[in-house]
């Protein structure tokens, strides 16, 4: 476990790298936001709202092309397909709620958006800038999904468990240990004897 000043120190380290190597967008950039937040009525669901912060929006000069970038830090390289669309929402989420925006003000765009992780090892060992571009039907799907889930939750359930997910271990779920699929369906009991032929 890191303390305040250990996860300070790896902080700047990783912000030093990231200047001192020159990753981050060039004058051919403009920056349109940052730390982009957005709360948008949920369509079909009155008591949901769509929510969240982008990290950076940028435009580039020479064609109007705009760029949605989330940053990450992480301890190693990440694998390959980690951003895939069947992994995580996110750039999905994003794109759909900026397609969104950029309709209701009527902004016209030379295509539609794309989307960028660029991601910074905490102790600045690596960097990798990736695109991540989703298709209408990825956003669709992605949206669907969280719709049903909207419903399942305004029902109550039930809910099925994730125990493939990493999130599922005693490390982040403060309920693993009362979860009947949390610590009971990692729990490794001994053999009690011996099988011989």
């Amino acid at each position: 476990m890191m303390d305040r000043k250990g996860a300070l120190a790896m902080i700047g380290q990783a912000i030093r790298t990231y200047h001192k190597e020159g990753h981050y967008w060039d004058e051919n950039y403009e920056v349109l936001a940052v730390e982009w937040s957005f709360d948008r009525p949920f369509a079909g669901h009155d008591d949901w709202s769509l929510s969240g912060t982008l990290d950076l929006i940028l435009r580039e000069s020479s064609t109007g092309k705009v760029l949605l970038v989330d940053h990450k830090n992480v301890k190693k390289k990440p694998q390959k397909g980690k951003y895939a669309a069947h992994k995580t929402p996110q750039a999905s989420f994003y794109l759909h709620a900026v397609n969104e925006w950029m309709d209701e003000i009527g902004q016209r765009l030379p295509e539609r958006p794309t989307f960028w992780y660029d991601v910074l090892a905490f102790d600045g060992s690596g960097f990798w800038r990736s695109q991540e571009q989703r298709t209408i039907h990825q956003i669709e799907a992605t949206m669907t999904e969280a719709s049903m889930l909207a419903s399942l939750i305004d029902r109550g359930g039930p809910y099925m468990p994730n125990v493939q997910s990493f999130l599922c271990s005693k490390a982040y779920c403060d309920f693993w240990s009362l979860c009947p699929f949390g610590e009971t369906l990692h729990d490794n009991p001994q053999p009690t004897g011996v099988v011989s032929r």
